[in-house]
Order: C-alpha cells, then sequence, then structure tokens
C-alpha cells in the first residue's frame, strides 16, 4: 500500500463516528467477563471448601453424639443409630448431618444427603471391639502384662513334650494291655484259670470245668502243670482227666469184661445143649454169678469211656476256641507293633526337650515292650508261636482220633470187646502224641504281695461318688454361695456370630469365603502348644511376623480382624480388668453375671454352669500337671506299682497291672488337682508345674477322700509368687480360647450390663463405628448470569 491509500484510509476511520467506542467496549466486555468468572469460580472454591467444612463439622457433631454409658462405664466408642428392631437406622445418620447443618448457610441450600459404608459395631472378625480394646490397654502400657501372660503360657506349654510322649506310651500300653487281656483269656481255655481282675474277697481265680489241658497226658501235680504257683492248685486238679491212666484202666477193664463176657458165652452154650435138669440148674446159677461180675465191669467201662469222651470233647472244643484267641492276640500284636514304634520315635525326637529321669523311665518302658513283643511274653513266659503250633496240633490229633466211635461202649459180645480194646490201644497211641511243651504258663504273678500298702482297688469308685455330688461342692466347700445369676441369650450379639462364622464361610454378605486357621481352639484340650500360643511366643521372642500384603492392615495400621498377636494379647488384658470373676466380686456391682470371666471362656447362660465348666477346664489342665510330675517320681510310681499288684497282681499280666497302675496315679493326680484349684479359689498362688514342696497327697488318703480334706489340705498349701493365681488362669484360657468367641461374649456383658443399669432398649447390634457420608449443595451464581449450580462433597468418619 502506498502513501496515498494510508492516507485515505485513515481519513475515514476518522469519518466514522462512535467507532472506537464500540471497540472498547468489546474490549471492556471480554475483560469485565472474564473477571466475573474468575470471581465467580473462586467463590465457587470457597463455596465447596465451605461445604466441606460444613459437612466435617456435621459429621464430626455427630459422631460426637457417641453413646455415653459404653465410653463411661467400658472406654468404648460406639454411635447408637439403633431401632426397636435392634438393628442400625442407615438413616440415622444423614438426618442429623442434615439437622446439624441447617439451610441458606453462605447461601448453600442442602439438596440430599446420604451416608454410606457403615462399619457395623458387630463384625464378623470382632476387629472393631479388638482394635478399641487393645488402643486403650496400649495407652495404658499394658504390654508388660502382656509379656508376662506370654511367658505365663509359655511355661504351661513347656509340658507339652512331655504330656505328648506320655500319650504315645499311653497309646502303646494300652495295646498291649488288649494282649494281655485276650492272653488272660488264653489261660481260661488252656489251664482252665479264669482270673477276676480287681477281686479283693481273697479268691484269686475260678476254675473252669472245660479247657483244653483237662486231657493231660502224663503226670499230674502243680510243678508239671506249671501251676506252683497258685494258692490251691487242688481246684484244678479235681478237674484234671489223666489220659493214659484212664486210657490203661480201660483197657484193663475192656479186657475184663471181655474175658468175663467169653465165660459168659460159654455158660449159655453150654446150657443150650444139656438136657439135664439138675445140670442146667448149675449152669444158671453159674451164668447168674458171671453177670454179677460183667455188671461192674460195665459200668466201669461205660464211667471210663464216658469220663475220656468228655474230656476229649472238651479238650477239642477249647483247643479251638484257644485258636481263635490266638489268632486275636496276633491281631492285637500287629496293632500294637506301630505304636511302639510310634512311641520310639517321639523318645528320640524329645531327647534335650524333657528331664533325664523322663527319659531314662520311656527307655525302660520300651525295653519292656519290644521284649513283649518278641519271642515270649516278659512275664508270663509264653511263645506264641510255639503255642499256635501245639495246639494246631493237638486240635489235628482229636479231630482225627475218632474218640467219639473207640469210647462208644454198650453191651456188646466178647469179639466186639476185644476188638475195642484194640482201637483203645490205638486210641492211647494217638492222644500220647499230645503235647502241652509250648502252654505252659508262668503262675508267679499269683502270689499276692508281702506289704499291704492301705489302699482299696475300689477308691475310684469312692471318688465317683464323691463327684457325683458335686464338683463345685468337693472344690468350694458345702458351705459356699454360688450365684444363681443368669443372661438372656436372644438379644446378645453372640447368638450373631455362628451367623457371621458362616457367611465368612460361603462368602455370603460381602464376606471373603475364608476362615482364620490360627484363631485359638475351643477348649484347653487342643489348645497348648497351638497357634494363639505360638503368637504370643512370637511376641516375646521378638520374630517377625507377615508384612506387607500378609498382614492384610487396617485402617488404623492393626491386622485385619484383630488378628495381630498384640491386639489379641491387650484385648484379653482388657476384658480381664473390666469384669468381674469368681475372686473378685462385689455386692455393689450392678451386673447381670457375677462371674463376668467364667462367661467369656465358657459361654454359659448362667454364673452356676460358667463357674463349674471353668473349673472343670482348670482341674484337667492341673491333672495334666500333676500327672507329669506323678509320672517322674520314682517313689511316687512304685506306690501306685505296689497298689496295682495288690488289687490284680494275680493275673501276671504286666501291662493288665499297668493299667491299673495308671489308674491309680490318674486319680492320685486328680485328687491332688482339686485340692490346687481349691487353693486357686482361695486366692492362693501356686506353681505352674506341680513339684515336690506342693505335693500333699498320701497314696493312704486316695480312699478318703472328700471335701473336708480338701479344704483342709488347700488351707495349708503353701502360696507362692513365683506361681500364678485364679485371674492369671482366667486370663490364660481367655487368650487360647477363641478370639472371636471371648469378644463376642465380653460385648455380652457390656451391652447386658448397659441394658440392666440405664436402658433396655440399648442393643450393641445398633451401634456402629464408623461411616461416609455425602452430601449434595446448591446455591446460585452471583457474579454471572441467573440460576445456579449444584457440588458435591463427602467426608468419613472412624472412631
Amino acid at each position: 500500500m502506498d502513501d496515498r491509500e494510508i492516507i485515505g484510509h485513515s481519513s475515514f476511520v476518522r469519518g466514522e463516528n462512535g467507532a472506537v467506542t464500540v471497540f472498547l467496549t468489546l474490549v471492556f466486555s471480554l475483560v469485565f467477563s472474564l473477571t466475573m468468572v474468575s470471581l465467580e469460580a473462586a467463590r465457587s472454591a470457597a463455596t465447596r471448601a465451605f461445604a466441606q467444612m460444613l459437612l466435617s463439622a456435621a459429621a464430626e457433631s455427630v459422631a460426637a453424639d457417641f453413646y455415653r454409658p459404653l465410653f463411661d462405664e467400658y472406654h468404648l466408642f460406639g454411635l447408637y443409630t439403633g431401632t426397636e428392631g435392634g438393628s442400625s437406622n442407615p438413616g440415622y445418620v444423614a438426618e442429623e448431618v442434615r439437622s446439624k447443618i441447617g439451610d441458606n448457610v453462605w447461601g448453600l441450600n442442602i439438596q440430599d444427603c446420604v451416608t454410606e459404608n457403615e462399619e457395623q459395631y458387630l463384625d464378623p472378625e470382632a476387629g472393631i471391639f479388638t482394635t478399641q480394646a487393645s488402643k486403650y490397654e496400649m495407652l495404658g502400657a499394658a504390654e508388660g502384662v502382656l509379656s508376662l501372660l506370654g511367658e505365663k503360657i509359655g511355661l504351661i506349654s513347656g509340658q507339652d513334650q512331655s504330656a505328648k510322649v506320655l500319650q504315645k506310651k499311653l497309646d502303646a500300653e494300652s495295646k498291649f494291655a488288649r494282649i494281655d487281656e485276650l492272653t488272660m483269656e488264653l489261660m481260661k481255655h488252656v489251664d482252665g484259670v479264669n482270673c477276676s481282675v480287681g477281686d479283693t474277697n481273697g479268691v484269686k481265680y475260678k476254675a473252669e470245668s472245660k479247657f483244653a489241658k483237662r486231657l493231660f497226658v502224663g503226670s499230674m501235680s502243680s510243678q508239671t502243670l506249671q501251676m506252683r504257683y497258685l494258692e490251691d492248685f487242688s481246684q484244678l486238679s479235681s478237674r484234671y482227666c489223666d489220659a493214659m491212666g484212664c486210657l490203661d484202666r480201660l483197657y484193663t477193664s475192656v479186657c475184663s469184661f471181655a474175658s468175663e463176657k467169653a465165660e459168659l458165652e460159654r455158660l449159655y452154650e453150654q446150657l443150650d445143649l444139656t438136657g439135664d435138669p439138675d445140670a442146667a440148674r448149675s449152669i444158671k446159677e453159674a451164668i447168674n454169678d458171671q453177670n454179677k461180675v460183667i455188671k461192674p465191669l460195665r459200668e466201669e467201662c461205660k464211667k471210663l469211656s464216658s469220663e475220656l469222651k468228655e474230656a476229649c470233647s472238651d479238650s477239642e472244643l477249647k483247643t479251638r476256641e484257644a485258636l481263635n484267641c490266638m489268632e486275636r492276640i496276633c491281631d492285637a500284636q500287629d496293632e500294637a507293633i506301630p505304636g511302639v514304634g510310634e512311641y520310639e520315635n517321639i523318645i528320640a525326637e524329645s531327647e534335650g526337650q524333657i528331664s533325664e529321669d523322663e527319659l531314662t523311665g520311656h527307655n525302660e518302658a520300651l525295653m519292656v515292650m519290644k521284649k513283649h513283643l518278641g519271642e515270649g511274653s516278659s512275664s508270663i513266659g509264653i511263645n506264641y508261636d510255639s503255642a499256635r503250633l501245639n495246639l494246631e496240633r493237638n486240635g489235628q490229633i482229636l479231630e482225627n482220633c475218632d474218640y467219639s466211635g473207640k469210647l462208644a461202649f454198650s453191651d456188646m459180645s466178647s469179639d466186639e470187646a476185644y476188638s475195642r480194646a484194640e482201637e483203645i490201644l490205638e486210641l492211647r497211641a494217638a492222644l500220647s502224641e499230645i503235647s502241652y511243651d509250648g502252654l505252659r504258663f508262668d503262675y508267679s504273678g499269683f502270689a499276692a504281695p508281702k506289704e499291704d500298702i492301705g489302699t482299696d482297688p475300689e477308691f475310684a469308685g469312692n471318688l465317683l461318688e464323691n463327684l457325683e455330688n458335686g464338683l463345685l461342692n468337693l472344690i468350694l466347700g458345702d458351705e459356699a454361695e454360688v450365684s444363681e445369676n443368669s443372661i438372656e441369650t436372644v438379644l446378645l450379639p453372640s447368638s450373631r456370630l455362628d451367623t457371621m462364622e458362616e457367611d465368612i464361610r460361603t462368602g455370603a454378605d460381602g464376606y471373603p469365603s475364608s476362615e482364620d486357621p490360627n484363631d485359638g481352639a475351643g477348649t484347653m484340650s487342643g489348645v497348648i502348644g497351638g497357634s494363639a500360643l505360638d503368637e504370643i511366643s512370637s511376641v516375646n521372642t521378638g520374630e517377625q511376623g507377615p508384612t506387607g500384603d500378609e498382614a492384610g492392615t487396617d485402617h488404623d495400621g492393626t491386622d485385619e480382624g484383630g488378628n495381630n498377636a498384640v491386639n489379641k494379647g491387650l484385648t484379653i488384658i482388657y476384658l480381664h480388668d473390666h469384669f468381674d470373676d469368681y475372686t473378685d466380686q462385689t455386692e455393689a456391682e450392678d451386673t447381670v453375671l457375677k462371674y463376668e470371666q467364667e462367661y467369656i471362656v465358657c459361654g454359659k447362660d448362667n454364673d452356676k454352669d460358667n463357674l463349674s465348666c471353668f473349673l472343670t477346664e482348670l482341674l484337667l489342665l492341673r491333672t495334666v500337671s500333676a500327672i507329669l510330675y506323678i509320672m517322674s517320681d520314682r517313689e511316687i510310681t512304685a506306690k501306685a506299682e505296689s497298689a496295682a499288684v495288690l488289687a490284680v497282681g494275680f493275673t501276671g499280666l504286666p501291662f493288665l497291672i499297668k493299667m491299673i497302675e495308671y489308674l491309680i496315679l490318674f486319680v492320685w493326680a486328680y485328687e491332688q488337682a482339686v485340692i490346687e484349684v481349691a487353693a486357686l479359689t482361695m486366692g492362693k498362688k501356686i506353681p505352674v508345674i506341680t513339684c515336690r514342696e506342693c505335693f500333699c497327697l498320701d497314696i493312704r488318703e486316695l480312699v478318703s477322700f472328700s471335701s473336708g480334706m480338701v479344704h483342709e489340705k488347700a488351707e495349708n498349701l503353701t502360696d507362692t509368687q513365683q506361681g500364678i493365681g485364679y485371674r492369671e488362669y482366667l486370663m490364660i484360657f481367655m487368650m487360647l480360647h477363641k478370639h472371636r468367641a471371648a469378644c463376642y461374649r465380653g460385648m455380652d456383658l457390656i451391652q447386658e450390663n448397659l441394658r440392666y443399669e440405664y436402658d433396655e432398649d440399648f442393643l450393641l447390634s445398633g451401634c456402629i463405628d464408623g461411616f461416609s457420608v455425602k452430601a449434595v449443595f446448591n446455591t446460585g451464581f452471583r457474579f454471572i448470569g441467573f440460576g445456579g449450580y449444584e457440588m458435591q462433597v463427602g467426608q468419613k468418619m472412624k472412631y
């Protein structure tokens, strides 16, 4: 463009009226709009921040309305939103938040408010309760108590290996006791000795009328029959049949009968041939005289034949029964062999874990077992293999000798009688092959012990009779007052536990389909050495648990569901601190149950049953401790062995005697444990493991066991500060029982006590521990246009 054109254009611009104003107005409008939009954006951001602050303040205000009695009494937080049905009200939090926000605040109007993810107080894993309880105890620096608790559990579990070895020993010896029982049956079939175990009337055995050795071949005496130790051999000797002597007498009698019968037949022939009346009369008189001679011979032959036939029949029958018994003995030996192997293996594994005395005793017992499975028994001196062959051979002889036909005697001719005599000789030759060399039992054990230690073998029955009168009376005394309080079970939190666990297993209701395999055990019998103990041990030794994804942490960093060992231990301490027990009860307590910790352990619906159940479990634990001590004390076991020999020593069977010895030891340990538990209920502390210093029961006192004696000895039992008391045992039992069950039973007590003292409509199922709330606000524009807009904010709250 040249200069003229430029000048012309400028003139044209200068010539238009208002052109600059329009241009500047457009520019100003753009700048103003941008300014207003910026202001509105700033206001919107401020309004959103204010809305968030408003919602947070309202949510915190709602959370601050936690159920005050729950905090005052048990130091737990829970927002009660319950309805008459007991469940939480899902609209409660939203309504409360809305009411606390109000309307037209800062130009904001709340349009909608909803709650999401309400965390029910009664969660399946009891994680909320565990977290709050453990945090409370953590503030009180309870870690030292937790460590002490772990040490106590560790002391108890120190008995675990000894108990395992002892159990293997008992299992193996029970198999041998079965062999001994069958051996007693074999003795009855073979020797006719029917032993009566436990008979105290002076009769050591009863002689049977039928037995394999009844048909005896050879000379009969207590020495040849291996009966020299029996007190009264005459009971059996009168029932024997001397086969060779009897057959010799029968042969002689039959030959005499045949000879006299031949003479009688000759006289009858003469009578038939003579025609002289006087001669006939003389022959008839001779015939009468001859019949008088033959008659007793016939009766003698019949008697001997019948006796022999009966003896052979009885011997054959009992031989078959003895062989059947031998089969069962062999089966029992086969069953016993694996048990001996397991016992030997666990002994080898236990070196260094049990005392040297225990180890020596177990090795000695193992040698006895191996000997019992060897060539012969350790006491009765019989080789089972030889006995079997002997019985089979004798049975075959009796089956093939046709004793029934050869011993069938009736009136017969002289020729028949001579023929029968020959058959008797054949039978004698066959029966002479019978032998009992492999069937000679040693009855040395039938001798009674020289010393009477003053025990009644029926003491176990006396103890049972005492127990029938009531375990509580035996331990606590007849004068003790036991609470009869009970708890209503319909609305208890624990009543929901089974359903929740089923939901967890099946994956229903959004719960993960998994189980907690490390959640303790239901009873003491399966808990020593279990996972709860392992967790406590790992805490005390500083071992590291699972980390990262394996741990599964909750919102606050604790292990999900309270599986962290420290949280579990702290929760038990919380339960121990907040609930009473039998030794710590006051009349002023406004509680539904008086024995609350016993309820947490046992879960019965009344005080009496809970106390009885806990004392029973405590008694079993103390019995284990006592029996392990007793088994290691040679003096005590020697006394028990003497008592067992007094009761059943006449059988001569070692493992039957051993079973009675164990019965005595178990009852002895049980009665000692009763005394120890009685001392615990008196508030005394006793050693974790029974020791010589606290063992206070003599074997002579077993039969006089009574409530009065229990309390006298419990009062005299030394209180040791190194031991543990009733309340410590409650803590240990709570730790070793299922954690979820303990927590839920604790929540049962919390709920019912608050219902009893404050509000009968209160239910923990109506409480929540946390919630998420979302609110929608609307507001009008201030700097641009007309109308308004919405904004959504959210807030999460958790105690």
